[in-house]
């Protein structure tokens, strides 16, 4: 190849990584949380859902907030799946979301975006008060909360409490994450 004048280049080879959900710590719940919008700024919407260490669902929700960008989405998801989780008083909360700004922030204990400080400061206070650890995940292992965002940002407000009150293509989402974790 050298005598011909044509380039070698070595082949590098990439480590797989498998993406999944995985079960709580015994003891310990799970808040996933996403957000997004249709456009930045555009209709936007959230969603999350709350599962024990068991995978079963406590509770989940999707809102829609009309005109906002895809980091106010995510804060305010964030926002209210912590209100849930106090309203329902659960406590030691494993908080996972897509999103690196807002796991960043979190995980740093600085807020260096000015239009984020009054969800930061409210995020802050519970996350004290219900012992809340942060991890960013990727966006393949928050499928559920995913689905619930675009829900929102389709104009729908709701929420659940446990997995009987679950309809529709949610309940597929969480067979996938439970056929996941047991792989």
């Amino acid at each position: 190849m050298q005598c011909l004048s044509c380039p070698v280049i070595p082949v590098v080879s990439k480590s797989i990584k498998l993406i999944i959900w995985k079960l709580p710590e015994k003891g310990r719940f799970k808040l996933n949380v996403d957000g997004g919008s249709c456009g930045n700024p555009g209709e936007s919407g959230w969603g999350g859902i709350i599962q024990n260490h068991k995978g079963l669902v406590e509770a989940g929700f999707a809102h829609s907030y009309g005109q906002a960008t895809n980091t106010v989405a995510k804060c305010r998801a964030l926002l209210d799946g912590l209100q849930l989780c106090k309203q329902l008083g659960l406590r030691d909360i494993l908080v996972e979301s897509d999103s690196t700004v807002i796991v960043g922030w979190l995980a740093s204990r600085i807020c260096r975006y000015w239009f984020l400080w009054d969800f930061w400061e409210e995020d802050r206070e519970l996350g004290s008060e219900l012992h809340v650890q942060f991890h960013h995940i990727f966006r393949e292992a928050n499928m559920v909360a995913d689905f619930l965002a675009k829900q929102g940002t389709q104009g729908m407000n709701f929420e659940f409490c446990g997995a009987n009150s679950i309809q529709g293509p949610i309940r597929g989402f969480i067979r996938i994450d439970k056929l996941s974790i047991l792989s």
